[in-house]
């Protein structure tokens, strides 16, 4: 260990964004995170730990001045000086701001009198970073000074707090009289409220990101551990792998943002929360999974009694850092505007794109969305023979959105899924029922990847033009079953006839031409083309509770010619998969953007209506549900995101797109419940849009599989 730490500081990589100067290695952001995946991938542990090097140091680097850098910087990186926070106090916890320890001004600098609790190793550390109060006239968020007291001066006394996990971590710190030089002030004097409040930021990404260490592993964890897990347990670990995988998305997602310097509001408070919540989850399944086992508290063994006593430390996990309450008080006052501030910065969380071009599109399309009035859009279909304006679907063609995915050969914008999930959140949005989903993604996807590549480059052109709609039949039951069990006869003339039904089809009454899966003579998969006019397709409308345009298809001695098979064999199933990959990244888009449709509209209505006397906006409890609603669309965004890249890059994202629509649609129920609940009565009746947005979550939580 010595030996990796000696060469990891060599190179600066103990401290590998901080400049040279102060024994870093001066990376910028995504290429440290870069350095610390490698290292993950190897099995290698961090070279250095500890609040000196993830929260200090950072503080230093904003608001220190040029004598503290090189002073501390150096040795933090060198690992020589061990640091502790000193922030919370017996009646300053949560409320952090009503700190009573004092900082009297002397002819050398500060006299320090109060007592400090809940420092983790207090009794171990050499120096602790504080915050005290400079003046006691002032409100209580100003008057505070951040300093840098030496845990060996006379008058400072550390003594560890017995745990319930029978650890002693933490401490209480008391001063009495102790002397603190001036030049260990960090910013200007009375306002180390903000220095604290980037420190506490720091502190949310830390502390999210330690809790989620190994816990996308957990399921292999344990099964590597030989743990019996029964179904139920198993549904469990997979449901918290999926949020795990999401999480790390998130986490990313922040450091790319800081990496352009962006900043998402309240983005720390979602990693903490969701951090801290894993954790403790991660923990309950382990003491699920070991029975009897996970109880024992101590034996012969160093690790008898690890488990207990790691899952009771877990429970410190969100309330350590700012409470979890608290981060919904910052969610829900920070980004939603609550109780009663007339505007809200959602729009601006939820829609930070990190290209350029994607930011353009999404722009684009809510204003060509906002033109149409949607809703009314909707009313006006209802007992029409189609349920989607065919001007709109001219009008999002001649825009060239008909052809985000289609390559440029083909007329295509070549844009890739990112732009896609774009445009379908926007959709989901203005619950716009449009066949873009069917046939400019997950048809336009299938094609791409068919052999046949002249049937295919025709219908491409034709779909990127709005000349044609195609969808894609797949399920034979009323569950998601991708695997066909409908086989193609050899007809004479070498080309085939399919017998079959296909049931829960999107745009099936509108669609020029069906994709399909059928079994072929050999046994392997097949994808076939049809054309939705041939003689022995029928097309029977089934009417969804979304009210768009869905139905059974049945195939009666169809005749399909051999170059309408478009893929056979290991051929089949890879473009059947990348159909069904786009499809669900498509439906979690969608979702998202009902769910952040619907909590925005939520938000607003909690802000005029009135119940006993106040706005629902100033009840905490009601705070508290609609932050969460953001949180959870937070994570759900993350994890669409990463799956869209993953599918442009090329790679397999047959993982990550199941797991965006699950986050999806997990998001999204909750959004519409809490929307439902907080709206009341008028939420249940005709006239309001709620009802839109729920019944098209539902169904998309169900297309091309739902979350079991």
């Amino acid at each position: 260990q010595q030996l990796w730490f000696e060469r990891m500081l060599a190179r600066g990589w103990t401290a590998p964004t901080w400049p040279e100067v102060y024994g870093g290695a001066g990376l910028e952001p995504q290429f440290a995170e870069l350095l610390q995946e490698e290292m993950s991938a190897l099995g290698a542990r961090l070279p250095l730990a500890g609040w000196g090097l993830t929260l200090l140091g950072p503080t230093l680097l904003r608001y220190g001045n040029e004598a503290l850098k090189r002073e501390h910087l150096p040795a933090i990186a060198r690992g020589e000086i061990r640091w502790c926070q000193g922030f919370s106090e017996p009646n300053a916890g949560s409320d952090l701001a009503s700190l009573a320890t004092r900082a009297d001004r002397s002819d050398t600098g500060f006299v320090v009198n109060g007592q400090k609790i809940w420092t983790t190793y207090g009794d171990q550390s050499d120096r602790m970073f504080c915050l005290v109060r400079t003046d006691r006239d002032a409100p209580k968020h100003e008057g505070i000074s951040f300093i840098l007291i030496d845990m060996a001066s006379p008058g400072v006394v550390a003594r560890p707090i017995p745990l319930i996990s029978g650890s002693c971590e933490f401490c209480e710190v008391f001063f009495d009289d102790v002397v603190v030089a001036a030049d260990q002030l960090v910013g200007e004097l009375n306002r180390g409220w903000e220095v604290a409040k980037f420190l506490l930021g720091c502190e949310r990404e830390v502390s999210g990101r330690v809790k989620a260490q190994g816990a996308t592993s957990l399921g292999a964890m344990l099964k590597g551990q030989g743990v019996h897990l029964d179904p139920v347990q198993r549904d469990a670990i997979a449901r918290f792998d999926i949020e795990a995988w999401a999480f790390s998305a998130l986490l990313s997602e922040m450091s790319q943002l800081a990496a352009l310097n962006l900043e998402r509001p309240g983005l720390g408070s979602a990693v903490k929360y969701v951090g801290a919540e894993l954790n403790k989850a991660r923990l309950e399944l382990q003491m699920a999974a070991h029975g009897a086992d996970g109880l024992l508290w101590q034996g012969g063994n160093d690790a008898d009694g690890l488990l207990a006593r790691t899952w009771l430390r877990t429970k410190a996990n969100s309330i350590a850092g700012g409470s979890n309450e608290m981060q919904l008080n910052m969610v829900a006052r920070r980004v939603l505007g609550l109780p009663d501030r007339p505007s809200n910065r959602m729009g601006e969380a939820g829609a930070i794109d990190l290209e350029e071009d994607l930011q353009l599109v999404r722009q684009a399309v809510r204003t060509m969305l906002g033109a149409v009035e949607p809703k009314a859009d909707v009313r006006s279909l209802r007992g029409q023979e189609h349920q989607f304006s065919a001007g709109l679907w001219r009008v999002l063609c001649e825009a060239g959105y008909g052809a985000v995915l289609a390559p440029p050969e083909a007329g295509g914008l070549a844009f890739g899924m990112g732009a896609g999930s774009v445009i379908l959140q926007e959709l989901g949005r203005a619950v716009v029922r449009q066949p873009f989903l069917a046939t400019s993604v997950v048809g336009m996807a299938g094609l791409r990847r068919s052999g046949r590549r002249a049937l295919s480059d025709r219908l491409i052109a034709d779909m990127a033009a709005g000349l044609i709609r195609v969808t894609l039949a797949i399920d034979e039951g009323p569950k998601h079953g991708p695997c066909s069990q409908q086989t193609l006869r050899e007809a004479p003339g070498g080309n085939f006839v399919f017998n079959g039904a296909k049931r829960f089809v999107p745009d099936a009454n509108i669609c020029d031409f069906i994709i399909t899966a059928v079994r072929l003579a050999s046994g392997d998969c097949g994808i076939a083309v049809i054309p939705a006019a041939a003689r022995g397709v029928s097309i029977h409308r089934r009417i969804m509770i979304d009210e768009g345009d869905w139905g059974d298809i049945d195939f009666a001695d169809v005749a399909i010619e051999r170059d309408c098979i478009l893929a056979n064999g290991e051929e089949a199933s890879t473009m059947l998969q990348a159909m069904l990959d786009a499809g669900r990244i498509g439906a979690a888009a969608e979702l998202i953007g009902i769910g952040d449709e619907v909590c925005e509209r939520t938000v607003a209505f909690m802000k005029v209506r009135r119940q006993f006397g106040q706005f629902l906006s100033e009840y905490q409890a009601l705070q508290h549900r609609i932050a969460l609603v953001h949180i959870r669309l937070e994570l759900a965004r993350a994890a669409l995101r990463a799956a869209a890249r993953q599918m442009d890059e090329g790679g397999n994202c047959s993982g990550a797109a199941a797991a965006a629509k699950f986050q999806a649609g997990e998001a999204a129920t909750l959004a519409v419940r809490e929307a439902v609940q907080i709206h009341g009565g008028i939420a249940m009746t005709d006239a309001a849009d709620i009802g839109f947005f729920m019944k098209r979550a539902r169904v998309l939580c169900e297309l091309y599989g739902d979350a079991a």
